[in-house]
């Protein structure tokens, strides 16, 4: 589904677009790359002006060689924003482990799974605002080692 199209200042790291239809805070968003394909983007926040609505995004990345990659250009102002398909979000944010299940992704119906040797052989970080769920998380994840 078209969402909007791009508008304003555009750079590598970020977008802002007109939204056409309804958009959400941390929805995800994707977005045509001429080099990379689709792209993959989140609303951090939505601006209510009395005759249009503005989302900006920041962008994650896209996924090549199995390796999350950041956009060396940027994107053209005026290219369309589609809603994310739940393809491009599980194989972008790499949710494809099959060891731990630790929930789905708020508002989709897309289930998270770590991969528990890359888990338990590399550092680890659950980094997140108060009240997020980070002792949740936590307590998840130790359930699916046992």
């Amino acid at each position: 589904m078209i969402l909007g199209n791009i508008i304003g200042k555009v750079t590598t790291l970020n977008f802002t677009f007109q939204v056409n239809t309804t958009a959400r805070k941390f929805q995800y968003v994707q977005v045509m790359h001429e080099q990379a394909g689709f792209i993959l983007a989140q609303i951090t926040e939505i601006i209510k002006d009395s005759d249009k609505t503005i989302a900006n995004c920041n962008i994650l990345g896209y996924r090549e060689d199995n390796i999350l990659r950041s956009l060396t250009f940027p994107l053209e102002p005026g290219t369309e924003v589609l809603d994310a398909d739940d393809d491009l979000i599980h194989s972008t944010l790499g949710l494809d482990g099959k060891d731990a299940y630790i929930g789905k992704l708020q508002d989709k119906e897309l289930k998270v799974y770590l991969d528990l040797n890359k888990l338990l052989t590399k550092h680890v970080n659950i980094l997140a605002k108060s009240g997020s769920g980070k002792s949740y998380c936590t307590g998840i994840i130790i359930e699916e080692l046992l």
